[in-house]
């Protein structure tokens, strides 16, 4: 039965006997969360599971309705995703209370294939909304515990539509739980209904956070503000959640704004938002405000920002903000985890009624208690002992700036006084007494071994570990995923440079092959705080990135038609391409000179994106993180139980340990080609064995101190390093047998031996 065009209103259909295959039925909120999960099962067949029919017969959306959804919630619904149902004829049901009695049973708004609108307004379409039942009542919206209006106002529709469908037929259940829910996944996969029901939650399985969410909807419908929250109109704790989302360039939607305003009439707490300048004329100011765009702001929640004692802790807050990008300190992203940093701190204090710049003892006691919280808490709250450094750092320079500023008269901090000894260096250094003890620096360097690298480098490319085809791996852009993750292997690269590197960034091939690294120089523009390095790339990776620039690549960019969205900017047309620096809507620029955002930017003259890696369309690809560890994921399941998940940075430290160990090669090399040619003494080898790796590895690394790249000589197994090494080399150039060497060691440490006793 199929529903009216106008309303889509029929009577509940009796319970009907499903044959055939397993139904697939999924619950969509039309949050970003469940948004991302329908669409990605829509256009991306490798994202669906195996229950899941090729033509989506067996699939139904499911929706039920409160009767207070926010109207741009249903716009952004029927404007991109109901014309991709309608397109590939999935089948949407729409539900809702028909009462607010369960004895008044659940109205069906629609049931159909080709969906073109949603019946939101209880009004018009005859069902019972959840503020109507509020007002009868006399109650507010529910503001903690388990959402019960939540159960009943959906939970309870659509269970009794499964009943009438399904019966007690098995399904699966799809829910768009994202990957920081944790507590809910686990609360709701309990529910097994005798084994009938057998729930999944694609978008936490994908690893993606709420934010991934909205960043693959912004990019799929090239939207100018986040995707809305789903939220009830009158519901004060989700408007409190959803003046969280934002658009990419910092502004939060109209409708999040008036929410968070009706909530601080309930919620004690400080709000974080992002300055923008936009429309800065209207504001009654003499000139547009010396402010970055982006720059993090800090409200108290009765929107106040000074009294009768003068400017509030937040304002105070909000100054060290703004001087953060003057005090070494320039990316915007560090920014806002500084101030998601102070804001937690500030609202934890405010439970126990101290002020952010109170007396020192009362501060003490509340860092007591936020160790303790952070420590031992709620799960969800503790922090691991590298976060909690972090927080524990920014907090003390926040205290100390407001110290010196006289805006604060104690911090709650104590220090210690250390001495750090390297060689003949002796530094004094002033140690926080709230820093957790950690590991050691080498002990949680986590690289490849080198079997574990040709495995990744070869799922990587769709292949098995035999080096055959994967006949049952359907990948895409297997050349390129393969060529940069020996990009990073053989460079050293961080995730951001090799993201963001261009093609004419790539140095060229040598004529012919080199067992000699060739130099890398990388862009400032992309480095960590803006340093220049030169790095070096083997022969074969170079070869790799080259084929896949030359083969693959041009078929993705060539005639490609590809803009970057509205909201990242105006393109930035490239006319004129050197190894240097081009021509970019007409004027003279150096690569080097260009940062991530404006690189995304990049149009190419020929079309596409002037970075290395680039999508099927000829935009740019930047989801790394996510390619190395399904084939991380991959690998485990098939071939390697014992396989890590790799992300970028594991990459890193595979080059270092790899070059570390290549660079104790070649220093023996050298050494016994000059015991062999001078029949000089054989410490000599020892000798050039000293000091200048570590140089030079601390160099590609781009650190800024030789202290830093001493962790991983620590983290390797040096005496085996050397020693075949030593014999290698020695057995290349002629010197002693080496079983005769260890004969002889051997009688040596036995006269020593029997000496002793």
């Amino acid at each position: 039965m199929h529903p009216d065009d106008a309303l889509g209103l029929f009577a509940l259909p009796t319970r009907a006997i499903p044959t055939g295959p397993t139904r697939v039925l999924w619950s969509y909120g039309m949050g970003a969360e469940s948004t991302a999960g329908v669409r990605l099962w829509l256009h991306d067949p490798t994202s669906r599971p195996p229950e899941l029919l090729p033509d989506l017969s067996n699939l139904t959306v499911l929706i039920a309705q409160t009767g207070d959804e926010w109207s741009s919630t249903i716009t952004h619904v029927e404007q991109h995703l109901l014309p991709e149902i309608r397109a590939l004829r999935v089948r949407l049901v729409e539900v809702a209370r028909a009462g607010p009695h369960q004895r008044d049973g659940i109205v069906v708004l629609q049931d159909t294939r080709e969906p073109a609108r949603l019946h939101a307004n209880p009004s018009e379409h005859g069902f019972f909304a959840l503020s109507e039942e509020n007002r009868r009542n006399g109650v507010m919206p529910q503001l903690g515990g388990r959402r019960l209006c939540s159960a009943k106002a959906k939970g309870w529709p659509l269970d009794q539509w499964r009943q009438r469908e399904l019966g007690n037929h098995p399904y699966v259940h799809a829910i768009g739980f994202n990957v920081d829910e944790t507590k809910r996944i686990d609360r709701d996969k309990s529910i097994t209904l005798g084994g009938r029901r057998t729930p999944i939650y694609p978008i936490a399985h994908r690893g993606w956070t709420r934010q991934d969410c909205l960043d693959y909807l912004t990019h799929a419908y090239d939207l100018d503000e986040a995707w809305p929250k789903s939220c009830c109109r009158q519901c004060l704790l989700s408007a409190l959640m959803s003046c969280l989302d934002r658009a990419s360039d910092g502004r939060r939607p109209a409708e999040t704004v008036l929410h968070s305003c009706l909530s601080r009439m309930y919620a004690r707490s400080v709000e974080l938002i992002f300055f923008s300048s936009g429309g800065w004329e209207s504001w009654d100011v003499q000139r547009r405000p010396i402010i970055p765009d982006g720059m993090p702001v800090l409200v108290d929640d009765d929107l106040a920002f000074e009294d009768a004692s003068g400017p509030r802790p937040a304002t105070v807050v909000n100054r060290w903000l703004c001087e953060l990008p003057s005090s070494c300190c320039p990316a915007l992203s560090s920014w806002e985890s500084y101030a998601r940093v102070l804001r937690s701190w500030m609202e934890f204090i405010l439970d126990f009624d101290v002020n952010l710049f109170d007396e020192r003892r009362p501060l003490k006691d509340a860092l007591s208690a936020y160790a303790v919280h952070r420590a031992c808490g709620p799960i969800e709250a503790r922090f691991e002992v590298t976060t909690w450094d972090r927080h524990v750092s920014v907090l003390s320079s926040c205290y100390r700036w407001a110290v010196a500023q006289g805006h604060a008269q104690a911090e709650p901090f104590t220090y210690a006084q250390a001495r750090i000894l390297y060689g003949d260096q002796v530094r004094d250094r002033e140690i926080n007494l709230a820093v957790r003890r950690r590991p050691k620096a080498h002990v949680t360097i986590k690289y490849l071994e080198r079997d574990f690298e040709a495995l990744f480098l070869k799922a990587l490319a769709g292949l098995t570990p035999d080096g055959a085809e994967d006949t049952d791996y359907r990948g895409r852009e297997l050349a390129r995923n393969a060529a940069i993750g020996g990009l990073g292997i053989a460079t050293g690269l961080r995730r951001q440079e090799f993201t963001y590197l261009l093609v004419p960034e790539t140095p060229a091939l040598p004529p012919k092959p080199s067992a000699l690294p060739i130099p890398f120089r990388v862009p400032t523009g992309v480095t960590k705080g803006r340093k220049y390095r030169t790095t070096w790339i083997t022969y074969q990776a170079l070869v790799e990135v080259h084929h896949y620039l030359d083969l693959a690549r041009p078929l993705a960019v060539e005639g490609s038609t590809w803009r970057p969205p509205a909201k990242a900017g105006e393109p930035l047309l490239v006319t004129e391409v050197g190894p240097v620096g081009g021509r970019v809507n007409g004027k003279r620029v150096r690569w080097a000179a260009l940062r991530p955002s404006e690189r995304l930017r990049l149009v190419a003259p020929d079309g596409g994106s002037m970075l290395v890696a680039v999508r099927g369309d000829g935009g740019p690809f930047t989801a790394w993180a996510t390619v190395f560890e399904r084939a991380s994921d991959r690998i485990r399941d098939r071939w390697e139980p014992r396989f890590p998940t790799v992300n970028p940075h594991r990459l890193r430290h595979t080059f270092a340990i790899r070059t570390l160990e290549m660079l104790v090669e070649g220093y023996y090399a050298q050494a016994a080609k000059l015991v062999k040619d001078t029949d000089a003494d054989a410490a000599l080898a020892l000798y050039l064995s000293k000091a200048d790796p570590l140089l030079v590895l601390r160099d590609l690394l781009g650190h800024s101190s030789v202290l830093t790249t001493e962790a991983y000589p620590r983290r390797l197994d040096m005496t085996r390093i050397y020693r075949n090494a030593y014999e290698r080399a020695g057995q290349a150039h002629g010197l002693a047998d080496i079983a005769a060497a260890e004969r002889e060691a051997d009688d040596e440490f036995s006269d020593e031996f029997e000496e002793a006793i």
